[in-house]
C-alpha cells in the first residue's frame, strides 16, 4: 500500500461515512470478461481493435461506449443493437462467472458494521450489474448503485460519484471513491472525494499515475480490512 502522509490519510478515511466502490476491476475480477466480449464482438466483423482500445472503452458509459465503437469502425449497427450484442455476450458470465476480489466482500462487511453508508458507481449497464449482486449475494451491502447511463457524462467527469453521494444522502467530502482507472480517480478528486486506487491484474492500468495521483493505492482490500 502507498499514500502520502498515510497517518492522515487513515483519519481522513475513517471519518468519510460514505464509500464509493467502482465494479469491475475494483470490487469483481471481472476486467477479463470485457477482453473476451470485445474479441468476441470484433471477430465477429473481422474488425482490429487501435491502440490502447481498451482503456479507452473502460472508461465510457455503455451507451457511450457503443458510441465510440460505431465511430471508430464506422458501423452502421446503432447503439442499441452494440449494447443488445454486449449484454448477451456478457450475461451468462455476470449471472454465474463473475466473483469479488479477495476480501472485498470483508471490507464492504467492516464498513457496513460501522455504519458507513456504501454504493456502487459503475460503468456496466443495469442488467449485468444486478446479475453480478445477485450471483454474489450481495444486493444487501449497498445503500445505493448508479450506472453510467443514469448520468451525462463519462467517468472523466464526477457525475456518477456526485449522484452517488446524493444518494447515499451525504456530501461530496464525506465520501470516498475505488477506483481501477486513472480517470475515475482523478475526476473523483475534482469532485472534492478522497480517491484510492485498488491495483487489478488485468494489465490495463497506469500503475505509476494512479500511486502519484490516488490519496492511496492498494494492492488488495487486504490492506484496509486489517488496518481499518
Amino acid at each position: 500500500m502507498t499514500a502520502l502522509h498515510t497517518s492522515d490519510f487513515f483519519l481522513k478515511l475513517d471519518s468519510c461515512k460514505g464509500k464509493i466502490f467502482d465494479f469491475d476491476g475494483t470490487i469483481a475480477d471481472s476486467m477479463n470478461v470485457w477482453y473476451w466480449v470485445d474479441m468476441q464482438f470484433l471477430a465477429r466483423r473481422n474488425l482490429t481493435p487501435p491502440e490502447d482500445y481498451g482503456r479507452k472503452l473502460s472508461m465510457l458509459g455503455f451507451d457511450r461506449a457503443a458510441a465510440f465503437v460505431i465511430d471508430c469502425f464506422s458501423l452502421d449497427d446503432s447503439p442499441e443493437d452494440i449494447m443488445d450484442e454486449w449484454n448477451e455476450l456478457a450475461l451468462d458470465h455476470y449471472s454465474s462467472g463473475v466473483f469479488f476480489k479477495p476480501h472485498a466482500r470483508e471490507y464492504i462487511e467492516a464498513l457496513r458494521e460501522r455504519d458507513n453508508k456504501i454504493s456502487v458507481a459503475t460503468t456496466l449497464s443495469p442488467p449485468l450489474l444486478q446479475a453480478a449482486l445477485e450471483n454474489n449475494k450481495a444486493l444487501d451491502l449497498f445503500d445505493a448503485l448508479v450506472c453510467g447511463c443514469e448520468v451525462e457524462r463519462d467517468k472523466r467527469e464526477p457525475d456518477i460519484y456526485l449522484l452517488a453521494a446524493k444518494r447515499m444522502g451525504l456530501v461530496p467530502q464525506q465520501c470516498v471513491v475505488f477506483e481501477d482507472i486513472l480517470p475515475g480517480i482523478q475526476s473523483a478528486k475534482r469532485g472534492g472525494m478522497l480517491a484510492v486506487g485498488v491495483r487489478d491484474d488485468s494489465g490495463h492500468q497506469e500503475i505509476e499515475a494512479l500511486k502519484e495521483t490516488a490519496d492511496c493505492f492498494i494492492d488488495s482490500f487486504k490492506d484496509l480490512l486489517f488496518r481499518s
